[in-house]
């Protein structure tokens, strides 16, 4: 009499599918082992090994071992790769955000940012790496990586960060222009037009500020006006109405009258020119038309 010993199918269908590939599957003499072996796809995790009708799990180990005495239909269970969206908030008081968590790679994570009105912040952006992804309340992408985004929220002015807008941060700015290093200086604070720069139109904006609650960024300046020595006395012609300038020398100047009313602020800088600053806590304004502003004798305007 011939005997043969029996055979068995073992059956293997990757579930979704692409989403990896599977060795071991075949026919196997009764009492033999099978060994399968679950390759994920490009972000793709291995899950686990089930039961294609029992749904009974075998594994979850990326090899299954199994005694073959039946068939098997076994099913490679795979699963988008996890990434995660890390939210920092800055400063912490600043406001609130949602949309951190785990994202299945080529899903979309929605952040929301809620700034701290009671408090008087405002929301700046979204940052990765210095870099500013958006200034929307509500920014949507596709998640293809693990992200470490922070949460920008500003109090407009207050650059010396005690929670108030006041005479200390005008100083501060005065002096941060002026490259006194002031110890304390919030340059998100302080940069109330976003152009990445502290100038006389941020220090106009937070005087503003302290006088009427309200952001509004100074777009005509000094710029406009035309500035020229006579007699050694320097004459600024201006065709708008202004409330502060800047202005460099090579040299030591003397303020004269027509600044009455105005605060006044003249030192060394750290490139060796003598700096002015002239700006107003009183509503002082200079109307337009000629104005003599100060004894420059030799010294030449630089900047």
């Amino acid at each position: 009499a011939n005997f043969t010993i029996n055979t068995y199918n073992v059956t293997v269908t990757v579930n979704p599918a692409n989403s990896g590939t599977v060795t071991g599957a075949g026919t196997y003499d009764y009492n033999t082992y099978a060994t399968l072996t679950a390759t994920p796809a490009e972000h793709y995790d291995f899950v686990n090994w089930t039961d294609a009708v029992t749904g009974q799990v075998y594994g979850t180990a990326n090899t299954l071992t199994l005694l073959v005495t039946e068939d098997y239909d076994i099913v490679a269970n795979f699963v988008l790769e996890t990434l995660t969206v890390n939210i920092t908030v800055q400063p912490e008081n600043g406001g609130t955000v949602t949309g951190a968590g785990d994202y299945y790679y080529g899903t979309t994570a929605t952040l929301t940012a809620e700034p701290n009105v009671d408090l008087d912040f405002a929301f700046k952006g979204w940052y990765e790496n210095d870099v500013l992804l958006s200034s929307a309340l509500e920014y949507s992408f596709i998640v293809m990586q693990n992200h470490n985004i922070v949460a920008k929220f500003i109090r407009p002015g207050d650059v010396t960060d005690d929670g108030l807008v006041d005479i200390r941060d005008v100083s501060a700015t005065v002096a941060y222009i002026m490259e006194q290093d002031p110890p304390v200086f919030d340059f998100d604070n302080g940069d109330l037009n976003g152009d990445g720069v502290i100038d006389m139109r941020d220090l106009m904006a937070i005087i503003n500020i302290i006088f009427s609650k309200k952001v509004a960024v100074c777009e005509e300046s000094a710029g406009n006006a035309v500035y020229t020595i006579e007699n050694g006395v320097l004459y600024l012609e201006t065709p708008v109405e202004i409330g502060a300038f800047m202005l460099k020398f090579d040299s030591e100047v003397t303020v004269s009258g027509a600044l009455d009313g105005f605060d006044v602020a003249a030192d060394n800088v750290t490139d060796g020119d003598f700096m002015v600053i002239a700006y107003s806590m009183r509503g002082k304004t200079l109307k337009p038309g000629k104005y003599a502003l100060m004894t420059v004798e030799n010294a030449q305007v630089t900047g």
